[in-house]
């Protein structure tokens, strides 16, 4: 029987996972998962494999663990089948709430509370589009490679065995290569450490150390934005952010409101909450149980890396942070268990207050991903069938409601499937939400010109969103087609589309894959601009070799400088946006000319500069 109750105790928590998020394990690929997916279409070497690997992306992260190698050998097995790629989720979350289980009960002794903490976890809303979301899987792999590092830690304390610190730290230096978070471990591990052997603090050492040349390494090689949504603030903003976060762990409110209750309520239950968890905590540690001050230690700890994104409030951020919430509510089940029913009944209405108002939120965001992965799978098959039945033809989509656009199509899910030509028509921008965390419209429409070209040569077809199909209305729009388009020059070109190439002028080698590479002057031509609204965009790329010697890269308008950008192996993959000059305002298409200060050149004799993508304006 004894045994039969320690297997229950291990196994609940596993149970009420699956049973909580069996919505979650079933959501189709969403927004970044796409980028992730297309990774594959370009490695042919082991070099390649080490850039996708290891070369900084987007807002500077390098994560080869979390987004790279598991995005690229899941898809390379299992292609576009999410159950694989949700199994690791799911392996990885089970791991989690074993080990935390287990920290628990070693630093408090109590089975209650060690059972209380996993659930307390699971029930947070900020841990719901982790488990749905697999571009969120960095948070996921990250609290596993902190939980597992203190566990080892843990156990280096309790039995004074030097291979229980090596595991510590391999762990932990493997955990950069799931998530930047991770730099806050050797903070965590000091408070374990100050918790249970305060005399052994100065092991800690080693692991400061570690986080501070990542921090080095990673500030040199990785830019970070200065502007846009992921713009750093390092002033007074940090602390009501602290406090969005705190409040949305306890109640959720700012993820999704509660159906049930006035808008206000959750901030209500939010103030109750934290007021009532802070009492208990300074309660506590003046009894002498430091468990309710640690969690509130790592909450604020594990948050603080994030708190200078005051732009960009994410609800995945609070999925480590929350594991020292669980650790407040586990210490105050546990001491309430020890200390009789009334007692009991007290934590018990604590408990369902953050249960009535953080559960639901946390069922509701699974259920939200999952139904928006089916009308994202339902338009990814369509693009496929479209192709299919079309190959080598441009297609234009119509009938994208916001939640189809942002969700599916915006992060090109055509390129993991081969499909290099899909855009939305234009004009169709105009019914679409413009989100400047998310990105820029104008890169996904056609250019009029193009799409009457290609119209018109039957190298285009039109389909139409209805319902969850895509619905052919190529004839019912070439008939329609405005005269004007065909003059048109377009405001944004890919380079790398063969389309665009009668937009191209001189200075430009063919195409190769998705892109084109410039000599060392090359020319664009474009609309006019609209100086009020646009700026000049520039998405290209400079060769590794070429980038840490520096290149310079300068864009005109007849006489009129437009920019520069100066590229190093910071900044090699560039996406740039340059205000339009004061006083630059022309009525009629113009030419843009591109000029870089240094070039390649190939053995067979080509001269290289830069290679592009997309350029033109947009509106900002």
């Amino acid at each position: 029987m004894k045994h039969a109750r320690l297997a229950l105790w291990w196994l609940l928590p596993q149970l009420v996972l699956y049973a909580l998020n069996h919505y979650a394990f079933r959501a189709w690929f969403q927004q970044d998962d796409f980028a992730w997916l297309s990774q594959n279409q370009n490695l042919h070497s082991l070099r390649d494999w080490l850039v996708a690997l290891f070369e900084p992306r987007a807002q500077g992260t390098i994560r080869p663990w979390s987004e790279r190698l598991f995005f690229l050998l899941n898809y390379r097995h299992f292609g576009l089948n999410p159950v694989p790629f949700h199994a690791w989720v799911a392996v990885t979350m089970s791991a989690n709430l074993a080990l935390l289980q287990w920290l628990v009960w070693r630093l408090t002794a109590s089975r209650v509370a060690a059972l209380a903490a996993p659930l307390a976890w699971l029930a947070n809303p900020g841990l719901a589009t982790p488990l749905a979301w697999l571009s969120a899987y960095n948070q996921i792999l990250c609290s596993f490679f902190i939980l597992a590092a203190l566990a080892c830690l843990l156990r280096a304390l309790e039995t004074g065995r030097a291979r229980w610190w090596w595991a510590q730290l391999a762990l932990f230096v493997l955990g950069f290569g799931a998530l930047e978070m991770n730099i806050v471990y050797p903070a965590l591990a000091l408070a374990v450490v100050l918790l249970r052997s305060p005399r052994e603090w100065l092991k800690t050492l080693p692991l400061w150390a570690i986080s501070g040349l990542y921090f080095v390494w990673h500030h040199s090689v990785a830019a970070k934005p200065t502007s846009g949504p992921y713009a750093r603030y390092w002033d007074l903003d940090m602390i009501p952010t602290y406090g969005r976060y705190w409040g949305n762990s306890l109640a959720g409110g700012m993820i999704l409101p509660h159906w049930r209750m006035p808008a206000w309520s959750w901030e209500a239950a939010a103030w109750t909450l934290a007021a009532l968890l802070l009492a208990f905590a300074v309660w506590a540690w003046r009894r002498g149980d430091r468990i309710p001050a640690l969690g509130i230690f790592w909450f604020t700890a594990a948050i603080g890396p994030v708190l200078p994104l005051r732009d960009h409030f994410s609800t995945y951020y609070m999925t480590i942070p929350a594991i020292g919430l669980a650790f407040i509510l586990a210490s105050l089940s546990g001491w309430a268990w020890r200390h009789g029913w009334p007692w009991r009944a007290a934590a018990a209405l604590v408990l369902c207050l953050h249960l009535y108002f953080a559960l639901p939120v946390q069922r509701a965001t699974t259920r939200w991903h999952f139904e928006r992965g089916q009308r994202i799978e339902a338009l990814v098959h369509g693009m496929w069938q479209a192709h299919t039945l079309h190959p080598g033809k441009m297609i234009l989509l119509k009938g994208l409601d916001d939640e189809l656009y942002w969700g599916g199509f915006y992060d090109a899910p055509y390129r993991a499937l081969g499909i290099p030509q899909v855009f939305i028509l234009p004009g169709e921008e105009k019914s679409l939400t413009p989100h400047a965390s998310l990105g820029e419209i104008a890169q996904t429409v056609a250019p009029e010109n193009v799409t009457a070209r290609e119209l018109l040569w039957d190298r285009a077809v039109v389909y139409e969103v209805d319902g969850r199909r895509l619905r052919n209305v190529t004839r019912q729009f070439t008939r329609a087609l405005p005269p004007a388009w065909l003059d048109a020059r377009p405001r944004l070109i890919d380079a790398g589309l063969a389309p665009f190439q009668q937009d191209l002028g001189e200075g430009w080698h063919q195409r190769e894959g998705n892109y084109r590479w410039m000599s060392r002057r090359a020319e664009v031509h474009l609309a006019p601009p609209n100086p009020a609204t646009d700026a000049l965009f520039i998405a290209g790329y400079c060769p590794a070799d070429q980038a840490a010697l520096g290149v310079r890269l300068t864009l005109k308008s007849g006489d009129t400088p437009l920019g520069e950008i100066r590229i190093t192996t910071a900044n090699a993959s560039f996406e740039t946006y340059l205000p339009i000059p004061d006083g630059f305002a022309p009525d009629r298409p113009i030419t843009v000319v591109l000029e870089v200060d240094r070039t390649y050149q190939e053995p067979g004799g080509r001269e290289l500069g830069l290679a592009f993508g997309r350029i033109g304006w947009v509106r900002r």
